[in-house]
């Protein structure tokens, strides 16, 4: 993907950047998001609670790194 964390400025292009990324396999921790999309922790966990109402996604708590349900 071609987007720098910098040119993420608008919450549909973090929201794009991030399910893409996870639709090809990436399993982030809230600190790996934050550091791609510029957002403070508080706001990549947000960012990640909100998507997991739309997509299939859930924070292992062990691992501490978001998952596809889909994926095995």
């Amino acid at each position: 993907m071609g987007a720098s964390s910098d040119e993420l400025d608008t919450a549909s292009e973090r929201a794009a950047a991030v399910s893409w990324r996870i639709a090809h396999g990436w399993e982030p921790t809230t600190r790996d998001v934050a550091a791609l999309t510029g957002l403070s922790m508080a706001g990549a966990w947000r960012l990640m609670m909100r998507l997991s109402r739309a997509i299939p996604l859930h924070l292992d708590t062990q691992t501490k790194r978001w998952h596809d349900f889909t994926r095995n």
